[in-house]
């Protein structure tokens, strides 16, 4: 299961409502829970160091996990400083464009191919 949120800093979101419904819904199935979150304040030119924080949920509280814990492809930092200098985060359709203009696919099938092909994972 995926669910998407982009606020403006990190850490002015407090959890939502309904955020508390869907993690009580995917423990009800048993299943793990996890959470991807880019810090925006990483993302840059020179992509030193990893955007993405990763957190699971366990004993009733969200706990960020060990940055060993996970790895990156090998040419992620050099893809996304790419993606970022060519503004590519500027086409990106997010649902309530959709919202706006139905015509508007907010799965980003043209964006998702552009960030395949500058990291080099199809044709």
């Amino acid at each position: 299961m995926e669910m998407k949120y982009v606020g403006k800093i990190l850490q002015e979101r407090p959890r939502k409502r309904w955020e508390e419904q869907i993690i009580e819904s995917v423990q009800a199935r048993g299943e793990e829970r996890w959470k991807e979150r880019i810090d925006n304040r990483n993302l840059t030119l020179n992509m030193d160091n990893a955007a993405l924080c990763v957190s699971q949920f366990a004993d009733g509280k969200w706990k960020p996990r060990d940055k060993s814990s996970f790895s990156l492809a090998r040419n992620s930092l050099d893809t996304a400083a790419t993606l970022i200098q060519r503004q590519t985060y500027a086409e990106l359709i997010d649902f309530d464009n959709h919202l706006d203009d139905i015509s508007q696919d907010w799965r980003n099938p043209s964006l998702n191919l552009e960030v395949d092909e500058e990291a080099g994972t199809v044709g």
